[in-house]
């Protein structure tokens, strides 16, 4: 497998705009890592960093049967976006066999994927990934425990499973989507008795990992503004198109997504507008820590300040360094 380059750090650090800049540099097309920003109209809310004047194009590499788009800007790629309308099932095991076949489709066009966003899960199954991908969903289970809060799922896992919740990391403990699925996949193996398993054999492929990060104080005003921008370029009328397609309902991905679902519930009328507005900029700190949470449990990271002076340049440089080495 050909060289693959990771950038990641928490929510609004400044990731894709430094994986662009890499791109340009160093022929590079960027990946998309993030489980909203697949969705079709999820746009502002999910923070898709589209560049002004990017334009969309179909490409030849398809993917569930269907041509792939995606986005170019002066000359680069960006694919992972708007896959899926935001009622459809996405997991890490499409994302999985999606990014797999794109990053061989790089590969023979001698391009350099670069894996950029903060779903930690999402870059990890690309170098080491699960055998429980193959364990199919259970729509029974995930229709069961839709409405679940995080303490009811961890108090159902406790009962059920309690070693595997013992072994699951605070991030994957404090989200209800892994916990559900961690019910789902405890379930399938007992049901078949069969042994957790951790991961699936396969040639590892030669990683770089660079992380963005600022202080807490910094971050937490970086991403106050990012919510406060969002809403002022549209974001109101963006949810109100998704209203209108009945795909903001519970359980579903638009509905759950951070933003979409505090502003559900101001339109719903039982929280204020000022009430909906710290909730989501609350949601979007609370995910921060657990992405650095979750990035300082891989040692290959190599940390920049995301408002490092000259951090472009010092990141590009090192780059080439390393991609002129694994390349001979």
């Amino acid at each position: 497998m050909s060289p693959i380059l990771h950038i990641i750090g928490p929510t609004a650090t400044g990731k894709t705009a430094l994986a662009l800049a890499i791109a340009k540099a160093i022929n590079g097309e960027l990946i998309s890592a993030d489980s909203r920003q697949v969705y079709r109209g999820m746009d502002i809310g999910s923070g898709k960093d589209i560049p002004p004047g990017a334009v969309w194009q179909t490409s030849d590499y398809r993917f569930g049967g269907q041509s792939v788009g995606y986005y170019q800007t002066e000359g680069t790629k960006i694919w992972g976006y708007d896959l899926v309308d935001p009622n459809a099932d996405w997991s890490i095991a499409h994302f999985h066999s999606f990014s797999g076949g794109l990053i061989r489709h790089m590969d023979s066009r001698s391009v350099l994927p670069i894996i950029v966003g903060g779903a930690g899960l999402y870059h990890r199954v690309i170098w080491s990934p699960p055998q429980t991908l193959s364990i199919p969903q259970n729509p029974q289970l995930r229709h069961q425990y839709q409405s679940a809060t995080v303490k009811d799922l961890q108090t159902v896992m406790a009962k059920a499973f309690p070693v595997k919740l013992a072994d699951m990391n605070q991030s994957d403990r404090s989200n209800p989507r892994r916990l559900i699925r961690a019910l789902e996949i405890g379930y399938y193996q007992k049901r078949h008795k069969e042994k957790p398993v951790s991961e699936l054999k396969s040639d590892k492929p030669q990683s770089l990992w660079i992380g963005l990060d600022l202080p807490n104080e910094v971050l937490e005003r970086q991403i106050k503004a990012r919510v406060l921008n969002r809403l002022s370029t549209g974001f109101e009328v963006e949810f109100a198109k998704l209203k209108d397609l009945n795909v903001l309902i519970s359980g579903s991905p638009a509905g759950t997504a951070t933003g979409y679902r505090q502003w559900q519930s101001y339109i719903g009328g039982t929280i204020s507008r000022d009430e909906a507005m710290a909730k989501w900029v609350t949601a979007e700190i609370q995910y921060a820590k657990r992405q650095k949470t979750w990035f300082k449990t891989n040692p290959d990271i190599s940390w920049y300040a995301a408002d490092t002076p000259n951090l472009r340049q010092l990141v590009v440089q090192k780059i080439k360094n390393w991609y002129s080495i694994v390349n001979g």
